[in-house]
């Protein structure tokens, strides 16, 4: 590479910023109410790439011909597909970053360091809302749990954090929690290796999604919400360099938000004073076996849904699911077996077992007439209890599922149910 060549159009480049500044001043943004934006973040933002972009035609015609770029297709290796890397996308990149390290020389090197790399540190970032650790928290292999602003800096998070002082939320989903940036985040390292991939000979050649060695960490999340048990959604994902002059390289940044089917009215953010649990219950469940992790991925599922539904009734529902997921191993005689054997998982004592019992069969009643009348009442009666009302049933109801979930998940394995039950719960398996 002509570093000389770049370092002396790009010092002419930082000469011109203020007359290419004043050209490129006007820029405004016409929101869908008709109101027409002239001020902002956003709107400084549109103007300093306009100013990039203009100043980047005086340095494409030297970038070009390089021998890095001629006849080449570079791409950045994002772990689970590709950005451009090309010499007309990097000549913009080479002038914000000039600009930005007022320096020519600095950046011809930063742009030299970038092409010489071979592999990359990659951080996987999922941010959650409805729980709020007070540290940074290793919940399984290199996956920890942190405060959201313990993140480290980067321009996803930039514009999460101040969403607030934008006109009209631009950025963020209209979810009502989401007026405010979420409380933590799951992270986790991963290596990207090769970082730049010449796409003009190596066309589908090797398979470089690394997604599949991503760690699970919607399945971690959903493991954080059985303490409590508790409503933990998840917000904004991205992936963004530990080198920050590798994330540099990147012309634009992106984040991903899954919909959430189900919103719930409110959150009560857990600030999670204690972790043993929440460490034990991710690592027991990373452990199952394959089948019996699937079938605990959509019992936790469903209690994740019971959580949020406010009708009694429908969070009976999702509880029975969830429960028929992991009890049931063959037709009839549903309740009963739901019942007794969630009873024997979850206490050893006579009276806790009857009580347990009592709630899940009323639970499973609740279910029934939702399912076959459409309806159900608002109070339900319970064995050996009176009545209670269908709230406080459905919410004991979630509460045994989460306990149900946790035992199996420490334990390791369903039970063999026949050698469980003749055994009081006493003998696991054979």
């Amino acid at each position: 590479m002509d570093e000389d060549a770049l370092t002396a159009a790009l010092k002419n480049v930082l000469i011109q910023v203020d007359d290419v500044s004043i050209a490129t001043r006007d820029v405004s943004i016409r929101t869908q109410s008709g109101y027409l934006l002239t001020e902002g973040p956003l709107l400084a933002e549109m103007r300093e790439s306009n100013i990039d972009h203009e100043l980047a035609k005086i340095i494409f015609p030297i970038l070009e011909v390089q021998p890095e770029f001629k006849d080449k297709a570079l791409m950045i290796n994002t772990g689970g597909g590709s950005m451009g890397f090309h010499s007309q996308f990097v000549a913009t990149v080479l002038v914000r970053e000039a600009r930005r390290r007022k320096s020519a020389k600095d950046a011809v090197r930063w742009l030299k360091k970038v092409l010489e790399t071979d592999s990359a540190e990659m951080l996987v970032i999922q941010t959650l809302w409805g729980i709020s650790p007070k540290n940074r928290i290793s919940v399984w292999k290199d996956v920890e749990l942190l405060p959201f602003e313990s993140l480290p800096p980067s321009r996803q998070k930039e514009q999460i954090t101040n969403v607030l002082d934008w006109p009209y939320n631009l950025r963020l989903p209209t979810l009502f929690f989401a007026h405010e940036p979420p409380t933590a985040a799951l992270i986790s390292k991963t290596e990207v290796r090769p970082f730049l991939i010449d796409k003009s000979i190596e066309e589908n050649s090797t398979d470089r999604d690394i997604r599949k060695a991503y760690p699970p960490l919607d399945d971690i999340r959903l493991c954080l919400g059985l303490e409590g048990p508790s409503i933990i959604i998840a917000g904004p994902s991205w992936f963004q360099y530990v080198d920050a002059d590798l994330e540099a390289a990147l012309i634009a940044t992106s984040s991903s938000y899954g919909s959430q089917e189900i919103l719930p009215f409110g959150l009560l953010i857990d600030s999670l004073e204690t972790t043993t649990n929440l460490q034990a219950i991710v690592r027991g469940y990373m452990a199952l076996e394959q089948r019996v992790k699937n079938q605990v991925h959509i019992a936790l599922e469903r209690l994740h849904q019971a959580l949020i539904r406010t009708d009694p009734a429908a969070r009976a529902l999702e509880v029975s699911i969830a429960l028929e997921t992991l009890l049931i191993d063959d037709p009839g005689e549903h309740t009963f077996k739901i019942s007794y054997r969630a009873s024997l998982l979850i206490s050893d004592t006579v009276e806790e077992r009857m009580e347990a019992r009592a709630i899940i069969q009323a639970a499973y009643s609740m279910r029934s007439a939702l399912v076959h009348s459409g309806q159900t009442k608002s109070m339900v009666k319970i064995k050996g209890q009176g009545e209670k009302s269908a709230e406080e049933v459905a919410s004991s109801a979630v509460t045994i599922t989460a306990l149900v979930i946790k035992r199996i998940i420490m334990r390791g394995s369903i039970p063999e149910w026949n050698r469980f039950e003749l055994s009081d719960g006493r003998i696991w398996k054979s």
